[in-house]
């Protein structure tokens, strides 16, 4: 399981974030908080415990935002985060985790006052993109925000002394915004003179489209991020019933070839630019889970976005149009609430690690019962099987099971049942169950009555 962190919102070396609650004004979201190299390197313990085996970091070059996608300069570390060594034994102390480390990287657009595409001249009129007018085009039309012409050598060439620069630290991949922007040239260049330098390395896009475009890029990046499942994700915690499992499906059916082929999809639900699902969930912690519960045996890496693992929400939550609403997706860890939850998906991406080979390679099948509100999906290979029941409905119901299975994870309390007997699912309750076979080969334990 990956694990996604905005590095100013994460975790400071003691903790001392200005607690969410009391951020008054609001304006303070704004503006850098706190969190640094230093926080993250203090909370590997903490990561490593949720299961997680690869971190994202935001981007961590100098930058005219908190964030890190308005850079200014593309060879220094922004200082609010901390030095060159900092960053450096970030990596190194991940890596003594058994933890990967892959980096986000802006490269289509910069900050007006970035030095080395917009303050000389001659950089300025050769490295930006134009209109036809002859107007430096700006990201989604920021002026302050000029794209970056990838299609001239001269320009290719300084991304790939950028990304050589920071690849020297020890990172394991590259997570590249906006992906769907340059041409494939750009990356018919890029691609083969990274796997040169880093043949390790795993290159991923992230391709904004609510459209479901995905897989554009296959044969060039190692994979990219699953938006059109998170969309259809996020619309079943919205809207949880037929229509919106439905769409869950379909995804993940759609998907298969390209699954096949070995591009790598992870799958999540929210991240720095979407609300949280907690606040999708509108307090429902029983169809959180199950969101997750879902999300987590699917046959996908997964991504999970910091402090959603606990159940954190939002202080205000703003309509679509207003300027910087994403500021609210973005506020600091909340330490002080959600332990359970976090315990909760720990246990889930543990046992998930030990499925994954099942998951990973094995067909998934699904069987929907839409009168009773219930999906069931299983794997299977040879005699022994995976299989997730769901009750995506308000009401209780009772479903069969075929064979001698162990239960081992739940959204609630949970019991063992032997073949032919009844499970009765409470609203919004799933189960993973394995036959007991491969339970007992594996030493899988069974869910504990804490709520697992």
């Amino acid at each position: 399981m990956a694990y996604h962190l905005m590095i100013d919102r994460f975790a400071t070396a003691n903790q001392d974030f200005q607690p969410v609650e009391s951020v008054k004004p609001v304006d303070s979201l704004r503006s850098w908080m706190g969190g640094n190299f230093k926080g993250i390197i203090e909370s590997l313990g903490y990561i490593s415990g949720l299961g997680v085996d690869t971190i994202f970091l935001s981007p961590f070059m100098k930058s005219h935002k908190y964030h890190g996608y308005w850079v200014t300069d593309y060879f220094s570390v922004e200082e609010h985060f901390g030095t060159d060594d900092d960053l450096a034994c970030l990596v190194s102390e991940a890596h003594i985790k058994g933890i990967r480390v892959m980096m986000d990287v802006p490269i289509t657009h910069c900050h007006m006052s970035n030095r080395r595409f917009c303050q000389p001249s001659v950089y300025k009129s050769e490295f930006l993109l134009k209109d036809h007018r002859g107007s430096t085009i700006g990201f989604f039309g920021d002026p302050d925000l000029p794209e970056i012409d990838l299609d001239r050598a001269a320009v290719r060439q300084e991304v790939l002394d950028i990304l050589r620069y920071w690849l020297s630290y020890g990172f394991d991949g590259i997570r590249f915004d906006h992906a769907k922007r340059p041409s494939l040239s750009f990356w018919h260049f890029l691609v083969p003179e990274l796997k040169k330098l880093s043949p390790q390395s795993l290159l991923l896009g992230e391709n904004w489209s609510e459209q479901g475009e995905i897989g554009r890029l296959v044969g060039l990046l190692d994979g990219e991020l699953n938006l059109p499942l998170a969309f259809a994700m996020r619309r079943f915690l919205m809207e949880p019933g037929l229509e919106s499992m439905s769409g869950i499906t379909a995804i993940v059916n759609l998907q298969e070839s390209l699954r096949e082929r070995g591009y790598i999809i992870p799958a999540f639900i929210d991240n720095h630019d979407l609300e949280r699902a907690a606040v999708l969930a509108r307090g429902n912690e029983s169809l959180l889970k199950l969101g997750y519960l879902i999300l987590m045996t699917l046959p996908y890496p997964v991504i999970i976005y910091s402090g959603s693992e606990r159940s954190q929400g939002q202080t205000a939550n703003l309509p679509e149009g207003c300027v910087e609403r994403d500021r609210f997706f973005r506020e600091p860890t909340s330490w002080s609430i959600g332990q359970h939850f976090a315990d909760w998906i720990g246990r889930i991406s543990r046992l998930r690690r030990t499925l994954w080979p099942m998951l990973s390679t094995a067909h998934i099948t699904f069987d929907a019962d839409p009168l009773r509100s219930i999906l069931r999906y299983s794997y299977s290979m040879g005699e022994d099987i995976v299989e997730v029941i769901a009750n995506y409905g308000h009401a209780p119901n009772r479903v069969h099971t075929a064979y001698r299975h162990k239960c081992l994870a739940s959204t609630h309390e949970a019991r063992e049942v032997a073949t032919g007997e009844e499970i009765c699912l409470l609203g919004h309750q799933g189960v993973v169950l394995v036959n007991e076979e491969y339970g007992e080969r594996n030493r899988l334990p069974g869910a504990r009555e804490d709520g697992e």
